[in-house]
């Protein structure tokens, strides 16, 4: 399978998917290797704040679609993905959101 990501992801669902299974055919982010990693460094480490913060909530116990959610109603309804994730970057340099602390 190809490991690359999804080059313009609509909503944090899919960006949980795309982590989780792989979007169209393309290998899971979560199985990527060291160096598929590499590849696409700067995409991945933007994008692993939000996979790092959902699966901290699935480990205390909550849903994947709960924590997402949760993360939606915290950064805005209608917030887009990369605002979403600018925001969550910010926050994990000042100890992250403490409203999403688990």
């Amino acid at each position: 399978q190809v490991a690359i990501l999804c080059k313009t992801p609509r909503t944090l669902d899919e960006l949980w998917m795309e982590f989780r299974f792989g979007v169209g055919g393309r290998k899971a982010a979560k199985n990527f290797t060291r160096e598929e990693r590499g590849k696409c460094r700067h995409n991945y480490y933007r994008r692993n704040v939000l996979w790092r913060q959902v699966a901290l909530m699935i480990r205390a116990g909550e849903s994947a679609q709960t924590a997402i959610d949760k993360i939606r109603a915290v950064y805005g309804e209608g917030t887009s993905v990369t605002k979403t994730l600018n925001l969550m970057l910010a926050d994990r340099k000042n100890g992250g959101n403490p409203q999403l602390r688990v």
